[in-house]
This record gives C-alpha cells, sequence and structure tokens, in this order.
C-alpha cells in the first residue's frame, strides 16, 4: 500500500472488505438474539469509515527547541494531518502480525477493531492524546515560533 502501487492497494482492500463482510455475516449468524442482530454493521464502508473515525487524532505533538531543551507541544491537528496519521496507524498496526496471517486480513480485523474502539491504532491514538494532556504545559511555546 506504498511506492505508488494503486493495483496492489486496491485489490488488498477489496479482499479486506471481502473478509469484513465474511466475519461480520458469521457474527450476525451466530448472534442470538434480535437485538443482538441489530448492533451488528455487516457492510464493510461503514466500518471503515466509522473505524477511520475513531483513529483520526485531535491533536498532534510538535518538537520546540529552547535554549537546549526540547518540549514536545500539543498542538491541533489539521484534517489531512489527522487523515494521514490515521491511515499509517491502520497501515501500520496491520503490518505488526504473525507471518502466518495475510495483510488483508490483519487489515480487516483491525478495521472492525477500531470500529469498535478497541485495537492497536486506537490504543496508539489514545496514547498520543495522553502525551498530548501530559504535556498541555507546553502550549505556550506554539506562540514564539
Amino acid at each position: 500500500m506504498s511506492h505508488g502501487e494503486r493495483n496492489l492497494a486496491k485489490e488488498i482492500v477489496a479482499k479486506a472488505f471481502e473478509r469484513i463482510k465474511l466475519i461480520q455475516l458469521d457474527k450476525y449468524y451466530k448472534a442470538q438474539s434480535d437485538f443482538e442482530r441489530e448492533q451488528i454493521i455487516c457492510d464493510p464502508l461503514k466500518i471503515f469509515h466509522l473505524a477511520f473515525a475513531n483513529v483520526k487524532p485531535v491533536f498532534r505533538l510538535l518538537r520546540h527547541i529552547k535554549s537546549g531543551t526540547i518540549y514536545m507541544v500539543p498542538i491541533a491537528a489539521k484534517p489531512n494531518q489527522a487523515e494521514l496519521m490515521a491511515f499509517c496507524w491502520l497501515r501500520d498496526s496491520a503490518k505488526n502480525k504473525p507471518k502466518f496471517v495475510s495483510f488483508w486480513d490483519a487489515l480487516a480485523r483491525e478495521l472492525i477493531d477500531a470500529s469498535q474502539n478497541t485495537g492497536k491504532s486506537v490504543r496508539k491514538k489514545l496514547d498520543l492524546h495522553r502525551q498530548c494532556n501530559q504535556n498541555k504545559a507546553y502550549a505556550h511555546f506554539i506562540w514564539t515560533k
């Protein structure tokens, strides 16, 4: 999904969406009650958009050097930066998988987990926000640039 290989990326995403559909349909048919079945989203595109919205960060950290000390300054992330960070986190969390799991299967499972606010990429976003909260005392350094 990098180095401009568009056809390969399309194929991987199509297989991941197919795998999402199979996983969700399996959950749907195993559900006991109608209420549980209503809670299960079977549309892969809706799951992708929900996962992407859950992973997209609000803040980012910017390095600021002042008198030899490096401060990590929290600033609001622009929409395109937030989207890039979300895509990279989803891709990287799917890449860090066991050898016997295919990439599209790992991507499908990560998208399902992210749509439910769990998973590695959501944890990474929460860690970033926690770090931004810890460094909010340095927010005034952004005005000195």
